[in-house]
């Protein structure tokens, strides 16, 4: 027993140090072939091959005797191995390739078309020998053997075509080979998909784009009853971020199938995540439609209450018969659900709707009190009730008991997001009441909150103090500035104005003059005052071009133009200008899809009216 147990326990140490030593010698002979050490490169990788008999190191040592121009030596030991293997059509690719690296690419092709021909189809020597030609890229050659393959036996390799077809960026080729794997067998739809889609984001003049689109409609039409392709198509808008066509077919196979509106739903929420409003719209209302009897019903409700809350903060959505109107909307919604966890983010922008754009602050108070008092409230639930009264509170001038609610929404909620939103406002109303000390140190714990809103703004204003802090504690520009925020706040426009002008006039050198011309645009903007808006951010990019904020005033005036204004050729011409001056930029991105969908707007028009309908 004992001599047993010593053998098993040298057996296992043995294993362990080969193995050690396998390691060790395939890092010096990888560091000596990278360094162009290929003599050395060639004697380790020769150990490695006699102790593991691994076709790749023997492919290795060739290649480091080309290398060395030891042409001789390795045709005797490619040759050597033909003999020795008769059945392995690999080596005589090595062959061939040595040849070619000779400068004798007759005598190559020759030994390549002796492999092919000497091909007997089994799979294990029809993989082995395409792989071979894949390792030489010799890619015509490797999907030769798989058609060859396919013919003689009538197994299909579509994949691994697929593959040598990316490789040659031979993409009508490799789509189609994909697409016949979905016909083959739908199971096959998820990999497909990944490996389809992958290469659309890369595709800078859309040419990948097009075929794809145009084969996937050809198959739809071709094999209608496959789904699958319908799926395909509307993954492949989604990725593309053609919404409203992928919308369209959404609709079409939901309809066609009698589904439950889910993958309307999805892309909904996508075209939310993409500031798509008026097609989020669409899809919310489609899934709505279909009754309270389907399981997505409340939340496609939700949804699209949301979309409108929306596009009134966004300035879309502007006439008080309009806002009255969907408050409404929220309010039939509410009673048909009822007060709970699932509704209470939907009470809190109602009351918002009441006290900031409709001026029922009153009725706003009721809206949420009602929320706190409803039965099993979870406590940020709660919080983000008090953190909105306490929003009201401020809105109407109450900074004490605006201060009490956020406190106790903070304490309640201390290792959560709610907690760190209810902080973030305490410190926003400390620079509002220019007690910038406490509003930084508050601000700069916040900047590791775990909600990246909160940080970022944290982060934001904390720099603004920062940098608007003088040596000689002069904080009066500050001060006016945190003035005009307050009155922004309370909507109070006009007094915001006349406190960024004192900050422009009194300190036309301080730092915040910029900060302070890009608020007054956005006051601009409200009042539908376009003309004074791109006054102020042309004075930021004239004079401050050099600043942090310039490449968002080039951004914001050609939203104006594009948006506002309708000028299209102005709108193109400034976004131009972000990707050329400030390609760094977060707004650089934006900027150039925006500036290619006007640059092809017809073209796009043509390609809409063309494919942008349900393929039955």
């Amino acid at each position: 027993m004992k001599k047993i147990v010593f053998f098993f326990m040298f057996f296992f140490i043995s294993v362990a140090l080969l193995s050690q030593n396998l390691a060790e010698d395939i890092q010096l002979a990888e560091q000596y072939y990278k360094s162009k050490e290929f003599d050395k490169a060639e004697v380790v990788y020769q150990k490695l091959y006699d102790q593991t008999a691994a076709k790749y190191y023997f492919n290795l040592i060739i290649d480091c005797l080309i290398e060395q121009k030891k042409f001789d030596e390795a045709e005797k030991n490619i040759k050597k191995q033909i003999k020795k293997n008769k059945n392995d059509l690999s080596f005589i690719v090595d062959l061939g390739y040595l040849y070619k690296q000779q400068g004798e690419e007759e005598k190559g092709e020759i030994q390549y078309k002796t492999a092919v021909e000497n091909l007997t189809f089994s799979q294990e020597q029809t993989i082995n020998l395409a792989n071979a030609f894949i390792a030489r890229r010799a890619y015509d050659y490797a999907a030769q053997v798989y058609i060859n393959a396919q013919n003689a036996t009538g197994k299909l390799y579509l994949r691994e075509l697929a593959v040598i077809y990316s490789f040659q960026r031979k993409y009508p080729e490799m789509i189609e080979q994909y697409l016949a794997l979905i016909s083959v067998n739908t199971t096959n739809f998820e990999e497909v998909s990944t490996r389809l889609l992958y290469f659309i984001p890369t595709d800078v003049n859309d040419e990948f784009w097009v075929l794809l689109r145009t084969a996937i409609i050809k198959k739809i039409q071709q094999e209608p009853n496959k789904n699958a392709f319908s799926e395909l198509l509307i993954r492949a808008y989604v990725q593309k971020n053609e919404l409203n066509a992928a919308l369209i077919q959404a609709k079409a196979l939901d309809r066609k199938q009698n589904e439950s509106g889910k993958r309307i739903l999805n892309i909904a929420q996508i075209a939310m995540q993409n500031k798509q409003l008026d097609i989020a719209a669409d899809a919310f209302k489609y899934v709505e439609n279909k009754g309270n009897t389907f399981p997505f019903y409340f939340q496609s409700k939700f949804g699209l209450l949301n979309v409108l809350y929306t596009k009134v903060a966004n300035q879309e959505i502007t006439t008080r018969e309009q806002i009255e109107n969907l408050e409404k909307e929220y309010q039939q919604t509410i009673s048909e659900i009822g007060n709970d966890n699932f509704s209470i983010q939907t009470m809190i922008d109602l009351a918002h709707l009441q006290a900031f754009y409709l001026n029922k602050p009153a009725e706003a108070l009721k809206t949420l009190n009602q929320a706190v008092q409803s039965f099993g409230l979870t406590k940020q639930a709660i919080g983000e009730c008090q953190i909105e009264i306490g929003d009201i509170m401020l809105f109407q001038g109450d900074i004490w008991q605006a201060s009490l609610l956020y406190a106790q929404a903070e304490k309640a909620n201390k290792d959560n997001e709610t907690g760190d939103k209810a902080l973030l406002r305490k410190a926003k109303l400390a620079f509002y009441a220019h007690d910038f000390r406490w509003a930084k140190a508050q601000l700069d714990a916040l900047k590791a909150a775990s909600s990246k809103l909160v940080a970022n703004d944290a982060l934001a204003l904390s720099t603004l103090i920062e940098e608007a802090s003088t040596e000689d504690s002069i904080t009066k520009p500050l001060e006016l500035f945190a003035s005009a925020e307050m009155a922004t706040f309370r909507k109070n426009n006009d007094s915001a104005l006349f406190f960024l002008d004192s900050l422009i006039t009194l300190f036309k050198d301080n730092p915040l003059v910029d900060d302070a011309l890009l608020k007054k645009a956005d006051i601009f903007q409200i009042q539908e005052k376009y003309t004074e808006a791109l006054d102020c951010l042309k004075k930021i990019t004239d004079t401050y071009s050099y600043d942090i904020l310039a490449d968002e005033a080039l951004f914001r005036t050609a939203e104006i133009y594009d948006n506002n204004l309708n000028d299209k050729d102005k709108a193109s011409d400034f976004y131009r200008k972000i990707i050329t001056d400030h390609p760094d930029s977060i707004f650089a991105s934006p900027a150039r899809k925006r500036f290619r969908e006007l640059r092809d707007g017809n073209n796009e028009k043509y390609l809409e009216n063309r494919f942008d309908k349900p393929i039955n």
